[in-house]
């Protein structure tokens, strides 16, 4: 028995499918993400003892939780479980010098959160996706026609364009949260 090599409108289509299922993976919220919180009590009651003045400054009550996490030199905002969330990687307290370093860490967060960005960030990766989107399918369907290079061709270009438009989104609100 002789095993027959697939028809190369299958493997496309094959690929096709494993590009987008990693488009999908790649736009997982970090809710979805695990994350290792680190807890430590005296840690905690500093961390919310920063947080608290700059949130009364923002306007922002309830005062968002402040979280340590694993990790290295980052921090992120995000919403869920019932109220907005700060979480500071545990890395940035090792690198930074002193406490008004980190104060400013967190109002830049603060300001994300102030700013209503949490709620925005999702309409900046949608409008991002439609055209890499668009690109897939017209990636996929050059690809059927026996174009396999300009498929591809077309789909980078698209998830390039994709990038650059979600990257300016962005850039402007982490000018804003500053």
């Amino acid at each position: 028995m002789s095993l027959k090599t697939p028809h190369p409108v299958f493997r496309k289509l094959t690929f096709a499918a494993g590009f987008t299922a990693a488009l999908l993976a790649y736009g997982l919220p970090a809710s979805a993400q695990e994350i290792s919180l680190l807890r430590d009590t005296e840690t905690e009651e500093m961390l919310r003892s920063y947080e608290t003045p700059l949130a009364h400054a923002a306007g922002l009550d309830p005062v968002p939780r402040v979280w340590l996490v694993a990790g290295d030199i980052n921090a992120f905002a995000s919403y869920g479980d019932g109220g907005e969330n700060i979480f500071i990687f545990s890395g940035i307290l090792l690198w930074l010098k002193v406490p008004n370093e980190l104060i400013g860490v967190m109002a830049h967060e603060t300001g994300h959160i102030s700013a209503g960005h949490l709620s925005r960030g999702e309409y900046g990766m949608k409008k991002a996706m439609i055209p890499m989107l668009l690109s897939l399918v017209a990636g996929i369907g050059a690809m059927i026609a026996g174009a396999g290079e300009v498929g591809m061709a077309i789909m980078g270009i698209g998830q390039s364009y994709a990038m650059g438009q979600f990257a300016a989104f962005t850039r402007v609100q982490e000018s804003t949260a500053d």
